[in-house]
């Protein structure tokens, strides 16, 4: 299991409640998986167009054994951080899970094609 994730703040200070949340959600990731390598995430606020306020752009990185997942959360309609957090994270949990599935379906076509025998 990887060490906690390594965050990334661009643009926007920190609120007790946002690392409590990032915090909250690496560890479930890395409960996820043994496998996981390492994990980034990067939090930028970035101005909208003609003075429209802020939007929250959250990137996960996933290193995963012969695999990186990405999930990159652009949330152009709201400007509510956490929950473009917790929508990144929700994705980076599926993509964790299809990842184990598909590992899971190359051993098992690897034992059809090359059965052990005693």
């Amino acid at each position: 299991m990887t060490p906690m994730a390594e965050v990334t703040f661009r643009g926007i200070t920190p609120s007790v409640e946002l690392k409590a949340l990032i915090q909250e959600r690496t560890t479930r990731l890395e409960q996820r998986s043994d496998d996981i390598r390492g994990c980034y995430v990067t939090i930028e606020l970035q101005t909208r167009p003609r003075g429209a306020g802020y939007s929250p752009n959250v990137l996960i990185d996933v290193q995963m054994p012969g695999e990186r997942l990405l999930v990159r959360n652009q949330n152009g309609r709201s400007d509510d951080v956490l929950a473009a957090v917790r929508h990144a994270f929700d994705s980076a949990t599926r993509q964790i899970e299809e990842y184990k599935t598909r590992i899971k379906l190359r051993v098992e076509l690897c034992e059809l094609v090359n059965p052990v025998t005693d």
